[in-house]
C-alpha cells in the first residue's frame, strides 16, 4: 500500500536553480519598486545609450564577484534592460558607471551590505530595503557619504 502523500524529492537544487526560483518569486515586487523600467533609462547614460530590449533582473553582486543565491534579496536586485545588463559585463566604461551609480557593488568587499549602498534612479538617490521591496529617498550629500564609505 502506497502512502497517501507524495514522497519528497531527494534531489537537492543547485545554487543556480535556487537563485532562479528566488529571483522569479520577487521579480514582480522589484519591477514594481523600479516602476517597471530600467534604472538606467532617464539618466544621463540612458539618454545617450537608450534601452533597446526587455527588462531583466540585474544582480548588484555579479556571479564572478561571489554572487550566489545568498544575494538574491530585494536590495541586491534592480530592474535593468537586457541591453544594459549585457553592457555591464562587456564595457569597462559602463561597468564604472554602474559602480558610480550603485547599480553594481564593489568587488572583493565582503563587508559591504547592499542596503547601505545607495542606488541612483532617474529622480535621485535611494536606499533599497533588504527585507522588502521598498526604497527610501536620500539626499545627494548622504548618497556621496555612503558611496565613499562603500569604496565606490
Amino acid at each position: 500500500m502506497s502512502p497517501a502523500y507524495p514522497k519528497p524529492s531527494t534531489k537537492r537544487r543547485t545554487l543556480g536553480e535556487q537563485s532562479r526560483a528566488q529571483v522569479s518569486s520577487i521579480r514582480p515586487m522589484v519591477e514594481l519598486r523600479d516602476d517597471y523600467r530600467c534604472v538606467v533609462s532617464m539618466t544621463e547614460w540612458g539618454k545617450t545609450n537608450p534601452c533597446t530590449s526587455g527588462l531583466t533582473m540585474q544582480h548588484r553582486v555579479g556571479r564572478g564577484a561571489g554572487g550566489s543565491a545568498l544575494f538574491d534579496g530585494p536590495a541586491y536586485l534592480i530592474a535593468m534592460c537586457q541591453h544594459h545588463n549585457t553592457l555591464e559585463t562587456s564595457s569597462a566604461d559602463f561597468a564604472a558607471v554602474c559602480l558610480d551609480n550603485g547599480w553594481k557593488l564593489p568587488r572583493n568587499r565582503v563587508d559591504v551590505v547592499a542596503a547601505t549602498v545607495p542606488v541612483r534612479y532617474w529622480d535621485g538617490w535611494y536606499l533599497l530595503e533588504s527585507g522588502s521591496c521598498l526604497r527610501w529617498r536620500i539626499s545627494d550629500t548622504e548618497a556621496a557619504r555612503l558611496m565613499a564609505a562603500a569604496g565606490a
